[in-house]
Parts: C-alpha cells; structure tokens; sequence
C-alpha cells in the first residue's frame, strides 16, 4: 500500500474523525452498561439516547471519511478505466435517486 499524503485540512478531518471514534466507544460502553432500553422521564421504557448518539456518531464518521476522498484497496488493484467507469456510473445512480419522490415537470 502507498504512502497517503493530507493536505492540513484533511489532517483536521482526519483527526476529529478519530475523535468521533473514540465517542463512538464511549457511548458504546454506556449503552452495553445501561442496555438498549431505559426508562424515560415518566418511567416508561424509551430507548437508550447513546444508541441514536452512535448512530449519529457513525454518519459523521462516514461524512470526514468520504471528505477525505482516500483511495479503497479496490480502487488501488482496479486499472484506471475501471475506476473511472464506476466513479461516474455511482454519480449517475446517486443522481437519479436524488430526483425520486420529487414530482415530475
């Protein structure tokens, strides 16, 4: 695997998405801890706020990695062409479904 190099803007993505690693465990350790229902404020049983907090944790995960833009494995062991058709059929699917529910004109 080659070296990747990061311009300081992608350092400070990097580094806050390790942050966001890291909260990710500690509300995973509170939501083991407690389970995946709680009792709520009137005492009814609601679920555990760290399960939304980790799936919110997880999208913005997601978000600083594909800000980033590192190459995939895949992309590295594909020829050019191959990585280029992909890139821009993904494009063309994420732009159809973009447009889906939106009424037609």
């Amino acid at each position: 695997m080659e070296e990747i190099e990061l311009d300081p803007a992608e350092l400070e993505v990097l580094k806050e998405a390790c942050k966001t690693l890291d909260e990710i465990d500690a509300l995973k350790a509170a939501a083991d801890e407690l389970g995946p229902m709680i009792k709520g404020s009137t005492g009814q049983m609601v679920v555990n706020p760290a399960l939304l907090e980790i799936r919110q944790a997880r999208a913005a995960f997601e978000r600083m990695v594909k800000a980033m833009a590192l190459p995939s494995e895949e992309e590295d062991n594909r020829p050019a062409s191959e990585g280029a058709i992909s890139a821009d059929a993904r494009k063309a699917a994420q732009a159809r479904w973009s447009r889906r529910g939106r009424p037609r004109g």
